[in-house]
Protein backbone atom coordinates (compact mmCIF):
# COMPACT_ATOMS: atom_id res chain seq x y z
CA UNK A 1 0.00 0.00 0.00
CA UNK A 2 1.17 3.73 -0.73
CA UNK A 3 0.92 6.37 1.81
CA UNK A 4 0.28 10.47 0.92
CA UNK A 5 0.95 13.35 2.89
CA UNK A 6 -0.71 16.02 2.98
CA UNK A 7 -0.20 19.87 4.28
CA UNK A 8 -2.32 21.96 6.40
CA UNK A 9 -1.81 25.64 6.93
CA UNK A 10 -4.17 26.87 10.26
CA UNK A 11 -3.80 29.63 12.90
CA UNK A 12 -2.08 28.54 16.22
CA UNK A 13 -4.96 28.84 17.78
CA UNK A 14 -6.70 26.46 15.55
CA UNK A 15 -4.28 23.90 16.21
CA UNK A 16 -4.52 24.35 19.81
CA UNK A 17 -8.21 23.24 19.10
CA UNK A 18 -8.32 20.82 17.09
CA UNK A 19 -5.98 19.21 20.44
CA UNK A 20 -9.38 19.10 21.95
CA UNK A 21 -11.36 17.90 18.94
CA UNK A 22 -12.27 13.65 18.48
CA UNK A 23 -10.76 12.75 15.10
CA UNK A 24 -14.26 13.24 12.90
CA UNK A 25 -14.47 16.54 14.26
CA UNK A 26 -10.64 17.83 13.80
CA UNK A 27 -11.13 15.69 9.97
CA UNK A 28 -14.38 18.24 9.17
CA UNK A 29 -13.11 21.29 10.94
CA UNK A 30 -9.81 20.96 8.46
CA UNK A 31 -11.30 20.40 5.40
CA UNK A 32 -13.69 23.39 5.71
CA UNK A 33 -13.06 26.34 4.19
CA UNK A 34 -8.88 25.79 3.22
CA UNK A 35 -8.76 25.65 -0.02
CA UNK A 36 -5.61 27.46 -0.72
CA UNK A 37 -4.17 26.38 2.54
CA UNK A 38 -4.27 22.28 1.60
CA UNK A 39 -0.91 20.84 0.06
CA UNK A 40 -0.46 17.07 -1.47
CA UNK A 41 3.04 15.91 -1.56
CA UNK A 42 2.13 12.91 -2.31
CA UNK A 43 4.58 9.42 -1.61
CA UNK A 44 7.53 12.22 -1.98
CA UNK A 45 7.50 12.70 1.54
CA UNK A 46 9.90 9.81 2.90
CA UNK A 47 12.46 10.01 -0.16
CA UNK A 48 12.42 13.96 0.88
CA UNK A 49 12.96 13.22 3.93
CA UNK A 50 15.85 10.63 3.11
CA UNK A 51 17.90 12.99 0.86
CA UNK A 52 17.27 16.30 3.18
CA UNK A 53 19.60 14.65 5.73
CA UNK A 54 21.99 12.59 3.58
CA UNK A 55 22.80 16.35 2.61
CA UNK A 56 22.47 17.92 5.77
CA UNK A 57 23.42 15.24 8.27
CA UNK A 58 24.33 17.75 10.73
CA UNK A 59 21.12 19.83 10.54
CA UNK A 60 20.25 19.29 14.18
CA UNK A 61 17.12 17.18 12.85
CA UNK A 62 15.27 19.60 11.14
CA UNK A 63 14.82 18.00 8.88
CA UNK A 64 13.22 15.17 10.47
CA UNK A 65 9.77 16.99 10.64
CA UNK A 66 8.01 14.95 7.61
CA UNK A 67 8.38 12.04 9.93
CA UNK A 68 9.42 13.43 13.41
CA UNK A 69 8.36 16.08 15.81
CA UNK A 70 5.15 18.42 16.44
CA UNK A 71 2.61 17.18 18.15
CA UNK A 72 0.48 14.86 17.70
CA UNK A 73 -3.09 15.39 17.09
CA UNK A 74 -4.40 11.43 16.64
CA UNK A 75 -3.41 7.79 17.68
CA UNK A 76 -3.72 6.46 14.62
CA UNK A 77 0.07 5.47 13.56
CA UNK A 78 1.11 4.03 9.91
CA UNK A 79 3.93 1.94 11.59
CA UNK A 80 2.16 -1.47 10.26
CA UNK A 81 2.52 -0.16 6.72
CA UNK A 82 6.07 1.42 6.96
CA UNK A 83 7.90 -0.59 9.25
CA UNK A 84 8.72 2.20 11.68
CA UNK A 85 6.57 4.75 13.71
CA UNK A 86 4.73 7.18 11.73
CA UNK A 87 1.98 9.34 13.54
CA UNK A 88 -0.91 9.95 11.34
CA UNK A 89 -1.46 13.62 11.92
CA UNK A 90 1.09 16.11 13.65
CA UNK A 91 1.46 19.93 14.03
CA UNK A 92 3.71 22.36 14.06
CA UNK A 93 3.53 25.55 15.95
CA UNK A 94 4.48 28.71 14.37
CA UNK A 95 7.69 28.80 15.83
CA UNK A 96 8.83 25.24 14.55
CA UNK A 97 7.65 26.38 10.99
CA UNK A 98 9.95 29.67 10.87
CA UNK A 99 12.51 27.42 11.69
CA UNK A 100 11.82 24.58 9.08
CA UNK A 101 10.69 27.02 6.58
CA UNK A 102 14.25 28.90 7.08
CA UNK A 103 16.22 25.02 6.53
CA UNK A 104 14.04 24.93 3.74
CA UNK A 105 15.32 27.75 2.14
CA UNK A 106 18.90 26.79 2.88
CA UNK A 107 18.63 23.75 0.86
CA UNK A 108 19.86 24.04 -2.71
CA UNK A 109 18.28 21.27 -5.59
CA UNK A 110 22.41 20.35 -6.16
CA UNK A 111 22.44 19.49 -2.65
CA UNK A 112 19.19 16.93 -2.73
CA UNK A 113 20.53 15.91 -6.48
CA UNK A 114 24.24 14.85 -4.59
CA UNK A 115 22.30 13.03 -1.62
CA UNK A 116 19.64 11.18 -4.14
CA UNK A 117 21.46 7.77 -4.01
CA UNK A 118 18.65 4.96 -5.66
CA UNK A 119 20.00 1.91 -4.55
CA UNK A 120 20.95 3.25 -1.36
CA UNK A 121 16.84 4.33 -1.07
CA UNK A 122 16.04 0.83 -1.87
CA UNK A 123 17.91 -1.21 -0.11
CA UNK A 124 16.81 1.08 3.13
CA UNK A 125 12.85 0.25 1.84
CA UNK A 126 12.95 4.63 1.59
CA UNK A 127 8.59 4.51 0.61
CA UNK A 128 7.27 4.21 -1.55
CA UNK A 129 10.23 2.02 -3.14
CA UNK A 130 10.20 3.08 -6.86
CA UNK A 131 14.12 3.88 -7.12
CA UNK A 132 16.02 2.98 -9.83
CA UNK A 133 18.28 -0.59 -9.00
CA UNK A 134 21.07 -2.07 -10.64
CA UNK A 135 18.89 -4.65 -12.00
CA UNK A 136 17.60 -1.60 -14.48
CA UNK A 137 21.39 -1.48 -15.66
CA UNK A 138 20.01 2.08 -17.84
CA UNK A 139 17.89 4.03 -14.95
CA UNK A 140 20.33 3.01 -12.42
CA UNK A 141 23.75 4.38 -13.98
CA UNK A 142 22.02 7.35 -15.08
CA UNK A 143 20.22 8.04 -12.08
CA UNK A 144 23.29 7.11 -9.92
CA UNK A 145 25.76 9.02 -12.52
CA UNK A 146 23.71 11.87 -14.01
CA UNK A 147 21.08 12.72 -11.73
CA UNK A 148 18.92 11.81 -14.66
CA UNK A 149 15.82 10.17 -13.16
CA UNK A 150 12.09 10.66 -13.19
CA UNK A 151 12.08 9.58 -9.22
CA UNK A 152 14.68 12.34 -8.69
CA UNK A 153 12.99 15.15 -10.97
CA UNK A 154 9.77 13.87 -8.56
CA UNK A 155 11.31 14.49 -5.83
CA UNK A 156 12.69 18.19 -6.25
CA UNK A 157 9.04 19.05 -8.14
CA UNK A 158 7.57 18.08 -4.75
CA UNK A 159 10.34 19.66 -2.97
CA UNK A 160 9.92 23.09 -4.42
CA UNK A 161 6.25 22.85 -3.39
CA UNK A 162 7.19 21.67 -0.06
CA UNK A 163 9.76 24.58 0.10
CA UNK A 164 6.67 27.61 -0.95
CA UNK A 165 4.25 26.30 1.20
CA UNK A 166 5.95 25.94 4.74
CA UNK A 167 7.79 30.09 3.19
CA UNK A 168 4.34 31.06 2.97
CA UNK A 169 2.88 29.85 6.44
CA UNK A 170 6.18 31.52 7.91
CA UNK A 171 4.98 35.24 6.21
CA UNK A 172 1.48 34.23 7.43
CA UNK A 173 2.39 33.06 10.99
CA UNK A 174 0.91 30.26 10.46
CA UNK A 175 1.11 26.69 12.01
CA UNK A 176 1.16 23.46 9.60
CA UNK A 177 -0.45 20.01 10.21
CA UNK A 178 1.35 16.98 8.29
CA UNK A 179 -1.06 14.18 7.39
CA UNK A 180 -0.84 11.38 6.10
CA UNK A 181 -3.21 8.49 4.14
CA UNK A 182 -3.42 5.94 1.74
Amino acid sequence: MTIYCDLIRLREIELRQCLKMSEANMFAFLQNERYGDWSDIGTAWHGLHFVLNRAYPNSDNIFDFLIYGGISLTDHNWAFRVNFNLPDMRGFEYKQVRKISNALLSVSKWDLKRAYLPELMWQNNIHPGTWETQNQVIRWYLATNFKISLQLRYLLINFDQLKRFFLIAKHRNLGVIIKYYE
